[in-house]
C-alpha cells in the first residue's frame, strides 16, 4: 500500500507532521510512505505546474493525507482537487484547521481527523487494507455516499514516550524548491536550518484556554501532557549523531513554564549534563507558579532566549476578550522584570494586532503599555 502525506510548510516547521509520519514505520513493509513539504506563499494559489508535479509524484497512492493550519486552507483545497482528479484515491485532512473547523473542512476531504492523529492514521490505513468501514475509528469524520458520519472523539494519549521519533532521513521525502518551482527529492542541504537549531517539543496542551488559540477548541487540552525528560534527550542525541554540528535546540512548546517545578529541575540537571547545548523556547507564561525559580533553572540548563505572550497591553482585552485569566498589568510587568534580570539572550513578546474587539483608545493604551516595558525586546506581531 502507498500513502502520501503532504504539508504546506518546510521540514523544520513541521514537527507534529514529522512525528505523525514517523508512526507509519510500524506498518512497514506493508505500507510505503512518501512525504511532501511544499511550502508556498499562502496568499497565492499554487501554480498549475506544481500541482501537476505533485499529482504525478502521488500516482499509485491508496491514501493521501494533508496536514494544514488555517493559513494553508485555500492551498489545501487546491491540492485536494488535483489529487482527486488525477490520482483518484481518498484524501484525509488533519492538523489544526480541521480540528478547529471540522464542518467546513469535511466539505472538501473524504475524511478529517479531529485532534491528535498518530493512532488515527494507522487505524484508517489498517481499515483501508482490510476493507473494513471507518465507523469504529474514533477521532474522524468521514463521508460515505455523500453522507457525513461523525465518529466519537478519541481519548488523548497520555504516554507520549511511546511515539516514534521524527525521521529525518532523506528517503522518499520531497520539497518544493521555490527558486525554480520544482518538487525535488529532499537533500542534506535542506536540513541546514535544523543543524543551526533543532526543533522539538516536550509538551502538548496548555493550562490556559485563550479564545484566539486552537487549543480552546478542545477543553481537554487544558490537561497538559509531557514526554519524559529522558525521552526528549534521547531524541535530540539521535539527531545529533546523524547530523553532527547542531548549534542550538529550539523547544516549540507554548508554555514550558507551566510544567511542574520538579519536572523543570530534572530537565535542567539532565540537559546540562547530557546535552549541554544552548536552547530557546517559544513560550513562557507570566502566571506560571514559581515563575522566577523556573526561569533560573532553565537558564542554568542552557536556555538563552525566551518568548512570552502578552497579546495586548490592555488589561480588559486580555481578560474579557482573550480570556487570559490572572494576567494583570502588574503580573506581566513582574514577569518582564524577571526575564530581564535572568535571561542572557533575546526576549520576545507576542502581540495581536488588528483586533476588532479592541477600541481605538484601547489600542493606544496597548501601545503605551508596550512602549514602557523594559528594553531591549523584540515583538512578534500577529
Amino acid at each position: 500500500m502507498q500513502v502520501s502525506l503532504i504539508v504546506s510548510a518546510s521540514i523544520s516547521d513541521s514537527y507534529g507532521f514529522n512525528i505523525l509520519a514517523a508512526q507509519l514505520k510500524k506498518l512497514e513493509p506493508q505500507v510505503h510512505t512518501k512525504l511532501f513539504y511544499i511550502f508556498y506563499d499562502f496568499n497565492k494559489p499554487y501554480p498549475e505546474s506544481v500541482l501537476n508535479q505533485l499529482a504525478q509524484l502521488c500516482q499509485g497512492s491508496d491514501l493521501v493525507g494533508i496536514s494544514l493550519l488555517s493559513s494553508a486552507f485555500k492551498n489545501s483545497i487546491q491540492i485536494t482537487k488535483i489529487i482527486k482528479e488525477k490520482v483518484g484515491c481518498p484524501v484525509i485532512w488533519g492538523g489544526k484547521h480541521p480540528t478547529a473547523d471540522p464542518e467546513d473542512s469535511i466539505k472538501y476531504a473524504d475524511m478529517i481527523c479531529i485532534g491528535e492523529g498518530e493512532d488515527v492514521l494507522i487505524e484508517v490505513i489498517d481499515n483501508l487494507i482490510t476493507g473494513h468501514s471507518m465507523e469504529n475509528v474514533a477521532g474522524i469524520w468521514y463521508k460515505e455516499n455523500d453522507v457525513v458520519h461523525k465518529n466519537n472523539l478519541r481519548v488523548f494519549e497520555t504516554n507520549l514516550d511511546r511515539f516514534i521519533f521524527p525521521d529525518y532521513t532523506l528517503d522518499k521525502k520531497f520539497i518544493l524548491d521555490v527558486s525554480n518551482m520544482i518538487i525535488r527529492p529532499l537533500e542534506k542541504k535542506d536540513l541546514s536550518s535544523m543543524i543551526k537549531w533543532y526543533p522539538t517539543m516536550i509538551t502538548r496542551g496548555c493550562p490556559n484556554c485563550c479564545t484566539f488559540c486552537t487549543n480552546s477548541s478542545d477543553i481537554r487540552l487544558r490537561n497538559m501532557r509531557a514526554r519524559s525528560v529522558d525521552n526528549v534527550i534521547k531524541e535530540v542525541k539521535n539527531f545529533i549523531v546523524d547530523n553532527p554540528g547542531v548549534k542550538k535546540v529550539f523547544f516549540r512548546d507554548d508554555c514550558i513554564s507551566a510544567m511542574s517545578l520538579s519536572f523543570i529541575e530534572e530537565l535542567s540537571a539532565k540537559w546540562k549534563k547530557e546535552v549541554d547545548l544552548p536552547c530557546s523556547c517559544s513560550g513562557v507564561i507570566a502566571t506560571s507558579p514559581e515563575f522566577e525559580k523556573k526561569i533560573e533553572l532553565l537558564v542554568k540548563a542552557g536556555f538563552t532566549d525566551f518568548k512570552m505572550g502578552i497579546q495586548s497591553g490592555c488589561e480588559r482585552v486580555r481578560r474579557f476578550v482573550f480570556a487570559r485569566v490572572g494576567e494583570t498589568d502588574e503580573v506581566i510587568k513582574k514577569a518582564v522584570d524577571i526575564l530581564h534580570r535572568k535571561c542572557p539572550g533575546k526576549i520576545n513578546y507576542y502581540m495581536i494586532t488588528d483586533n476588532p474587539y479592541e477600541t481605538e483608545d484601547e489600542l493606544v493604551q496597548s501601545i503605551r503599555f508596550t512602549s514602557r516595558l523594559k528594553r531591549p525586546f523584540s515583538l512578534s506581531l500577529y
